[in-house]
């Protein structure tokens, strides 16, 4: 063992001299007739596990001696929903329990908080309204299924655990579109590369000299549909297409530029104000800009606390999302629920905390640092 480790820290042997002999001398004078390695001087026999340890020292090798990448384990759950409205992001939801997209949308309701209506037609049930959003003209409600445009009515497609349902409203053609990012943590003046691709309703293409956002700043992709941006500015920024007549609004990513921390929660607030700077501008501040979790064990929770200021005169609905590893994704409640019941409702001028809890299963396989963000969403009431 003593070996094993010098091997493992480089060292020189001529360093480790004693009396004529070193680690290495003292090992070989172990060895019996037929091989195998004794465990003490005095021992007969040679040992079969001594035989294994001394082989591996001797080798020139030391622990662990060979890698073995697990894959996350943990099952999925549940089905995954998201709901883009003309003007928003109506529901980012996941695990939800249903047969069939019908009941997907049903379920995201308990977690989004917003009404549907379905009406009956000589083609099935036809969603015509969410969110207060009603079908009129030549657009309306549409459903994709692991980014595939649904064939049947939304109660007769079946639906498994592990798939993604996409509710959007618009007209005919309507496109899925998909926002990919090189990395998630940069340093200040590095870049990442953003790809962008839509759906032609069979694969994901490329989508030359089209228009995305990172945070507030406008970029465009070159004709194969990348674009390498430098960031210098420190933060967390979000990168999305915005959506247009023929293309739905895309997923986000997010990247931390600067001194992100691991275990880290990074916030990041989006301001959807009205108008030019007026006394009625949408402001929310948290107190915390980070939210680190330390060291834990699977089996353990750790909790964390966050001060809401709503500081405009206008009243606010205050909701959130959580991105990055799965470890947070999967099991980040806020104030005793799942994330994706969060809602809040903040008057002008008022305060609202927001217990922030990390509850690890007792079989949680990952291990190592992991990182994520939660992101506050505020709009005018």
């Amino acid at each position: 063992w003593i070996l094993a480790t010098l091997n493992k820290l480089g060292a020189n042997l001529s360093d480790w001299q004693r009396a004529n002999g070193d680690p290495q001398s003292f090992l070989n004078s172990l060895q019996k007739e037929d091989g195998s390695f004794a465990w003490l001087v005095g021992d007969t026999n040679g040992s079969s596990l001594v035989t294994a340890y001394a082989l591996v020292a001797l080798a020139g090798k030391a622990y662990p001696v060979n890698y073995i990448n697990i894959a996350n384990t943990e099952p999925d759950t549940g089905t995954a929903l998201r709901i883009e409205g003309p003007r928003d992001t109506i529901c980012l939801a996941s695990r939800l329990s249903g047969a069939n997209v019908l009941a997907i949308l049903s379920a995201g309701t308990l977690i989004c908080d917003y009404d549907y209506v379905v009406e009956e037609t000589a083609f099935g049930p036809y969603v015509s309204n969410i969110d207060g959003v009603a079908a009129a003209g030549l657009e309306g409600w549409q459903y994709w299924l692991n980014d595939l445009p649904g064939q049947l009515s939304a109660n007769q497609q079946l639906v498994n655990a592990g798939d993604e349902v996409l509710w959007a409203y618009g007209g005919f053609p309507l496109a899925p579109t998909k926002i990919e990012i090189s990395r998630n943590f940069i340093n200040t003046e590095e870049s990442i590369d953003v790809f962008l691709q839509y759906h032609d309703g069979q694969n994901w293409l490329a989508w030359p000299q089209a228009n995305f956002n990172i945070g507030d700043q406008a970029y465009q992709t070159d004709q194969s549909g990348h674009s390498l941006v430098s960031l210098s500015s420190d933060g967390v920024f979000s990168v999305w297409f915005a959506g247009d007549d023929a293309h739905i609004r895309s997923n986000k990513e997010y990247v931390t530029v600067g001194q992100g921390q691991a275990h880290s929660v990074n916030l990041l607030v989006n301001i959807n104000g009205q108008g030019g700077p007026t006394p009625d501008i949408v402001a929310l501040e948290i107190d915390k800009s980070n939210l680190d979790f330390g060291d834990m064990d699977p089996g353990e929770a750790t909790d964390a606390n966050l001060l809401l200021s709503n500081v405009s005169n206008l009243a606010l609905q205050v909701e959130a999302s959580v991105g990055g590893d799965p470890v947070f994704v999967n099991h980040l409640d806020l104030n005793d629920s799942a994330w994706e019941n969060y809602a809040l409702d903040i008057s002008g001028g008022q305060n609202s905390d927001v217990r922030v809890r990390l509850q690890l299963p007792a079989d949680y396989p990952d291990r190592g640092q992991q990182s994520g963000q939660l992101v506050f969403w505020a709009k005018a009431r």
